[in-house]
């Protein structure tokens, strides 16, 4: 059934804009994601309060002088790039791994018995989603049946890579799941 109804029918096309996708009607949308992030007001405000926490670090408000204020105004910011990048990286990495995993098991059509084999980074954080990805697996007894499937609705305008579909055995039927590696639930997640 995935391959008929669903694999092939969208295709991604990705640019330094944004993830984009193409749907069947031929029509290019932005990614679900991308739309959620148009509304740009919570971002806003958790970059001013890493700025603002940045000017906390090595007392930096009582250290500014007329001569350095510029330099520290930057250096605010400037500071939720790196924080933003680096979370984005461990994320990455992750689902990287996680991706990996699944795939190994509906290859085999086994689970893996380490999910350890596939974590290549050195990163406890890292380590720790991957390691909670497997026991959600375990402990819900959910079982991977595809991986990175491209989905969307031409009715709604939108579409984006589905992380996995898996099987959740005891209940019996078939759930859509998306990797967070995230500190916090948010909100958005659930229109994701």
């Amino acid at each position: 059934v995935i391959k008929e109804k669903i694999e092939g029918k969208i295709k991604a096309d990705h640019d330094d804009q944004g993830h984009w996708y193409i749907l069947p009607n031929g029509d290019r949308v932005k990614s679900v994601t991308g739309r959620i992030l148009s509304d740009k007001s919570r971002l806003i405000k958790w970059a001013v309060r890493i700025g603002f926490e940045w000017m906390e670090q090595e007392d930096r408000w009582k250290r500014m002088t007329p001569g350095t204020r510029d330099d520290y105004l930057k250096g605010a910011i400037l500071a939720h790039e790196g924080v933003r990048d680096q979370a984005g990286d461990i994320g990455h990495k992750a689902h990287e791994c996680i991706e990996n995993y699944l795939n190994d098991w509906i290859d085999k059509e086994r689970r893996p018995a380490d999910v350890r084999d596939f974590i290549k980074y050195d990163d406890p954080r890292v380590w720790n989603a991957v390691r909670g990805v497997e026991k959600m697996f375990i402990k819900e007894k959910l079982w991977p049946v595809a991986t990175e499937l491209l989905v969307g609705s031409e009715k709604e305008g939108v579409a984006g890579t589905l992380d996995a579909i898996v099987y959740a055995m005891e209940r019996d039927e078939l759930c859509l799941g998306d990797h967070k590696t995230s500190n916090a639930i948010q909100d958005s997640y659930a229109m994701q």
